[in-house]
C-alpha cells in the first residue's frame, strides 16, 4: 500500500521506462532485430544469430531471456528487461561484441 501512494516514484520511473524503451528498441533495430511492439518494461525481439546469444552475454555479465520454449516460438527470440542508460548501454554493447565475435566465425 505504502509503495502505490508514491506517485512520484510511480511517474520517475513510467518516464525512464518509456525513454529507455524507444532508446532500446532503436538499438536493437539497428543491430538488425526484427523487434515486437511493447508497452511493458521489457522488449520481445526476434535475432537468429548468433544462436548462443544468451551464453555469449552471460559471459559479458548479461541476462537474457531466451523464448524459444515459448508456445509457437523458435530459437532466436528473446526478452530484455528494460533497465537504466547506464545498463542498457552495456547491454547494447555486449550485444554488437557477441554479433561481431559470432561474425568471426
Amino acid at each position: 500500500i505504502a509503495a502505490l501512494q508514491e506517485k512520484e516514484y510511480l511517474h520517475e520511473s513510467y518516464l525512464l521506462i518509456q525513454e529507455e524503451r524507444k532508446y532500446l528498441i532503436k538499438q536493437l533495430i539497428n543491430l538488425g532485430a526484427k523487434v515486437y511492439g511493447s508497452e511493458a518494461n521489457y522488449i520481445f525481439f526476434y535475432l537468429p544469430q548468433p544462436e548462443n546469444l544468451p551464453e555469449l552475454l552471460h559471459e559479458r555479465g548479461y541476462l537474457i531471456r531466451s523464448c524459444a520454449n515459448y508456445h509457437n516460438l523458435q530459437a532466436g527470440y528473446y526478452r530484455i528487461a528494460v533497465k537504466t542508460r547506464v545498463q542498457n548501454r552495456g547491454l547494447i554493447k555486449a550485444l554488437k561484441e557477441a554479433i561481431k565475435t559470432c561474425a568471426l566465425y
